[in-house]
């Protein structure tokens, strides 16, 4: 098997452990549709994901950089098995860039540790992603 298909299966694993211990959370909302929605615009990339984006742009000329990338985008959720139970596990989660040739293949997956990865939350989120 391909590296990068052993990194898609160990997130898939990662992500089935994550959603069995996060069950039942949020099942409360209702949602009314004359409800203003709690959304504010923010800025695609942190500073550091930005001048990383540049370089990476400027250092690969003849390949795309991508940011922000859901994983279930990179990988798929092989026939025979319960599509909506293994989507729901990557659903949320991203990379902060695949660099790709121009056919679309993936030839790297960058996750950038800056600072905004030292806090517990991102720590937990980033383990779920690391192939091991």
């Amino acid at each position: 098997m391909s590296d990068f298909l052993y990194i898609a299966l160990f997130i898939i694993a990662i992500a089935v452990l994550s959603a069995l211990t996060n069950k039942g959370r949020g099942r409360n909302f209702k949602y009314k549709p004359s409800e203003t929605w709690p959304f504010e615009k923010k800025k695609l990339m942190t500073a550091p994901e930005q001048l990383l984006y540049f370089r990476l742009i400027e250092s690969l000329p003849e390949l795309c950089v991508f940011s922000q990338v859901q994983l279930s985008q990179l990988v798929s959720v092989r026939k025979g098995h319960d599509f909506k139970q293994w989507f729901n596990r990557i659903s949320r989660m991203s990379a902060d860039f695949v660099v790709t040739d121009h056919s679309m293949s993936v030839i790297a997956v960058i996750e950038l540790d800056d600072r905004s990865h030292l806090k517990a939350d991102r720590i937990a989120a980033d383990h779920k992603k690391i192939r091991r």
